[in-house]
């Protein structure tokens, strides 16, 4: 499903929300204000899980409480827009997510995770950050929601070993990221 809201497309205050094989999408169009503030996934408290899904927005994960885990998913903010694609950690966890935009603070990793610039991945040794994701336009690539999908010679083509636990075992049924 394709998740967008005006300021936040997802927002968790209490409770626990999973999200699979989504599209959470904050607007960056100029004609909706303020653009900087709009949030693809806002969270105050709870929990949140999210796999095999692309989170976009001009900022794309606010996180100020809670627990929430990324796994297998892409995270992209806005790249015209000075705001860090993940600010506020509290307890965030990465697992073999791609990140393309500055981090303002580095969550913690489970591994197989990528990064543009540097700032969201290297805690584990697994990770590989400032690799260039080159990665096309968010459009339909044949499943439910749009997703963004690497060149042949991107570095995040295979590059999680078959077999890996959570990502490449057959636990999730379609990677939708």
């Amino acid at each position: 499903s394709t998740v967008q809201g005006r300021r936040a497309s997802l927002e968790v205050a209490v409770g626990s929300t999973e999200v699979r094989r989504s599209l959470l999408t904050a607007p960056a169009s100029a004609v909706v204000a303020p653009v900087t503030n709009s949030i693809a996934l806002r969270q105050e408290s709870g929990s949140a899980t999210v796999v095999s899904s692309t989170i976009e927005g001009a900022g794309a994960i606010d996180q100020r409480g809670g627990v929430a885990t990324i796994t297998a998913s892409t995270v992209e903010a806005h790249d015209f827009l000075p705001t860090p694609a993940i600010q506020n950690v509290t307890n965030l966890m990465l697992h073999g997510s791609w990140v393309g935009a500055a981090c303002a603070e580095r969550p913690a990793t489970l591994g197989w995770n990528a990064d543009a610039d540097g700032s969201c991945v290297g805690g584990s040794p697994q990770d590989r950050p400032g690799v260039p994701g080159l990665l096309g336009a968010l459009v339909d690539n044949g499943g439910p929601t749009p997703t963004r999908v690497p060149a042949a010679n991107s570095p995040l083509v295979d590059a999680v070993p078959g077999g890996t636990a959570r990502l490449c075992d057959g636990s999730i049924a379609a990677d939708q990221r």
